[in-house]
């Protein structure tokens, strides 16, 4: 297979790459926008996100579903505009135990993910038949330091290995929020 390097993902020699090879699919691995163009280039781009769909979208994705949904998950959906609404094809839980880090977690995700793309290629018209419906909802950015050395402090106390969807107590957050002070 032949490759062809671009300077940028959004030059416009990639839309005429992409143009010229018509493929029914690209899989992204990404962590910047694709322009409009580039997405309509072609029928579906997909892409993982490590966090929960529809909930939690954006950046630190990770970070803040365990904050906010109090459960990780990782989901291969369509790349559309806006940012993380596209169609969900496939979805899996991710284990977070006490012994976990975000490294740990990211590792977890990617081996998901994996097992996602592989069980969309081999039946893709059954995902795509049977795909929820993106939404639009809450973007989430980068998430500062003392946040995420909250959720850190959440999971070392087992606060998501019970495999239930719970959020963090406001007490839980406010422990969380007194050991970032003690540590400081």
């Amino acid at each position: 297979m032949p490759v062809l390097r671009v300077r940028s993902l959004n030059d416009p020699a990639c839309e005429t790459i992409l143009n010229k090879f018509k493929p029914d699919f690209v899989v992204t691995a990404l962590d910047h926008l694709l322009a409009r163009r580039i997405i309509n280039a072609v029928p579906i781009v997909l892409n993982v996100h490590y966090g929960v769909l529809p909930e939690i979208k954006g950046w630190n994705a990770t970070e803040w579903s365990l904050l906010v949904a109090g459960r990780l998950s990782v989901s291969l959906h369509r790349v559309v505009w806006p940012v993380d609404c596209g169609e969900i094809y496939l979805t899996r839980a991710v284990e977070v135990l006490p012994s976990d880090d975000f490294a740990s977690l990211r590792e977890k995700c990617q081996s998901v993910a994996l097992q996602l793309y592989i069980e969309f290629f081999l039946d893709p018209e059954t995902c795509i038949r049977g795909a929820l419906a993106g939404s639009a909802g809450k973007t989430y950015y980068v998430m500062n330091r003392q946040l995420k050395q909250q959720v850190i402090n959440l999971i070392r106390v087992g606060r998501f290995s019970s495999g239930e969807a719970q959020r963090p107590s406001r007490s839980e957050k406010s422990a969380g929020e007194e050991r970032i002070g003690r540590d400081d």
